[in-house]
């Protein structure tokens, strides 16, 4: 088994969140970090999902969810942001 690459995460997280990648930051070992805005969404349903199909196709890249818990500026939002986040391999 082994990690998708930047690429395929991204084709395939897309075709499910709608969205393009939020950010994407570099890891250890050659490694991508990419993540989405999912606040609007069910973030456990939702990183089942992708888990299951990231599995099904043979692929070991770590997917979850977080919430930050920013409080906004001048008190214009309260709540914390959710985001999807999956490693993946880089491919030039």
């Amino acid at each position: 088994m082994q990690l998708a690459n930047t690429t395929t995460v991204l084709n395939i997280v897309n075709s499910i969140v709608g969205d393009s990648a939020k950010y994407a930051d570099k890891g250890v070992n050659n490694t991508r970090l990419l993540a989405w805005d999912i606040s609007c969404r069910d973030a456990d349903t939702l990183v089942k999902e992708i888990k299951d199909l990231f599995t099904l196709v043979g692929f070991t890249n770590r997917v979850k969810a977080t919430t930050s818990n920013y409080t906004g500026c001048m008190g214009f939002r309260s709540g914390g942001r959710t985001y999807l986040r999956i490693n993946a391999s880089y491919n030039k």
